[in-house]
């Protein structure tokens, strides 16, 4: 089950280079944004995730981790995918705080699941869920850049969606079976 998580940890580098590397350009290119309001959705991306990781504890306390976790980030996945449809600035720019927002605390809650399944030690777990984890920045950018040049930057945003969408299944599983 560690490993599950390490691998969840992994795809979720693997495909954040989308928003934090190419948005910016797909908005210019695709969307035909200018490039001064182009560069605002790594910002909203960010508020998001601030806003998210600063009240995650009040979240989780009336949530539940199940949901602040995949939950939310199953619905900022769809969200921002419905938005990419729309290929609106005006609703794409919204919909990424939002789904900043619903997936930033994907990531710690995942590693936090692994530790709580572990029966390692504290520090050999953190070590092996962040090895497997930051593998994905290895491979990550390069089926991301083959993939915007090939196909396109706006199948690299809808595949950003469809990624989180997946761990975030997988993640719901995983803590079900460890139950």
């Amino acid at each position: 089950i560690v490993l599950s998580f390490g691998i969840i940890n992994m795809m979720f580098f693997a495909s954040i280079g989308i928003i934090i590397q190419w948005s910016s350009l797909w908005l210019t290119r695709d969307i035909m944004a200018p490039i001064f309001i182009a560069g605002f959705i790594i910002v909203f991306f960010n508020i998001g995730e601030i806003l998210s990781n600063v009240y995650a504890s009040k979240l989780i306390k009336k949530f539940d981790e199940k949901v602040v976790g995949p939950y939310f980030s199953i619905v900022g996945s769809i969200i921002l995918f419905l938005s990419i449809l729309s290929m609106n600035l005006y609703i794409i720019l919204p919909s990424i705080i939002i789904f900043g927002f619903l997936t930033s605390n994907l990531l710690p809650i995942s590693i936090r699941e692994a530790l709580k399944n572990s029966k390692e030690s504290l520090p050999k777990t953190i070590s092996h869920i962040s090895s497997i984890g930051f593998s994905g920045l290895i491979f990550g950018p390069a089926i991301v850049g083959y993939s915007a040049e090939k196909i396109g930057l706006t199948f690299n945003m809808y595949l950003l969606c469809i990624v989180f969408f997946t761990i975030s299944i997988l993640m719901i599983f995983l803590m079900k079976e460890k139950k």
